[in-house]
């Protein structure tokens, strides 16, 4: 096997920019706790009587909006976290 050849799932280089301050580290994260927090509170609720089986006081525009709110904000933490300098 070649020593130079790089497998498919190699990591590409991020940037190598200068680290962020703690300050705009908290900052990023208490943004993304407060909008996670919101998406959770009108999911939360909906899930809970859905996975109990009380289908009637299920808001299916607050289930689906608020797992799509939290997957939005995880998804955006996520690109945020790989952009980060190693």
């Amino acid at each position: 096997m070649d020593a130079t050849r790089t497998t498919s799932y190699a990591v590409e280089v991020v940037n190598k920019g200068t680290p962020p301050s703690t300050a705009s580290i908290f900052l990023w994260l208490a943004l993304f706790l407060a909008l996670g927090g919101l998406a959770t509170f009108f999911l939360w609720p909906n899930l809970s009587h859905l996975l109990y089986g009380r289908l009637d006081e299920v808001s299916v525009p607050g289930l689906l909006g608020g797992a799509a709110a939290l997957g939005a904000v995880l998804w955006a933490l996520g690109r945020w976290v790989r952009r980060l300098p190693a």
